[in-house]
């Protein structure tokens, strides 16, 4: 609910007025201060505002008389994060998923996911194991988590103060294998899935000590 209504705001916002007319296509200042009513340096500030937080950018240049006009458009990360469609949708697969595999081959596409996420980041998988478990945590929250690594005895232990897959381990949580096989491919050690399910699931994932090499479990998956 907050979530919708902090996104009511932005929408009734000038800034948000500047997004839609932005997801239009791309926009000079003069046409955007002309649409809404405002003076030219009133709009350069909230562009600037919007570009910090990465929301818009410079497009193309727009031809003019005498010198071509600048523009500005959404970025991509900011266009994605519109859809509100993703996760309904994968909930719904998942769903169907369920009634249609035997649950050892859903698990394997599952956790195959992850290692297909993994293997996005070859970047990570060097260093010792407690860095390249940093790095690793470091592509989880980038996904929504919020994590850190604690050592545990003769183990490291990865726990988040939420799920950045909540709407999908609430309901499936077979779905953790998704992230516990990201970090297990991208850590290089026999990544344990200790998480806390329920409506408000917490990830928590115990890491063996002992190193393998990431390149060549990625040869072996």
């Amino acid at each position: 609910m907050r979530s919708n209504q902090r996104d009511l705001r932005l929408a009734q916002s000038t800034k948000g007025r500047i997004v839609a007319l932005l997801r239009t296509g791309p926009q000079t200042v003069r046409a955007l201060a002309q649409e809404l009513g405002l003076t030219e340096n009133a709009v350069r500030t909230h562009l600037a505002d919007l570009d910090r937080d990465k929301i818009v950018r410079q497009g193309p240049d727009q031809k003019g008389h005498r010198k071509p006009f600048q523009t500005f458009e959404i970025t991509e990360e900011a266009e994605h994060s519109f859809s509100r469609a993703y996760p309904g949708v994968l909930e719904t697969l998942v769903g169907l998923l369920e009634t249609k595999l035997p649950p050892e081959e859903l698990n394997e596409i599952l956790c195959q996911v992850g290692r297909n996420l993994a293997a996005r980041h070859p970047e990570v998988a060097y260093g010792s194991i407690e860095e390249r478990a940093e790095n690793a945590v470091t592509k989880l929250n980038a996904l929504g988590g919020s994590g850190r690594v604690e050592k545990d005895g003769e183990d490291l232990v990865i726990k988040t103060n939420g799920c950045p897959l909540k709407g999908l381990t609430a309901k499936h949580p077979n779905c953790c294998c998704i992230a516990a096989s990201m970090l297990d491919q991208l850590i290089g050690s026999d990544v344990k899935d200790e998480c806390e399910h329920g409506p408000n699931p917490k990830c928590r994932f115990r890491v063996p000590m002992h190193v393998t090499s990431p390149e060549s479990r990625r040869t072996e998956k």
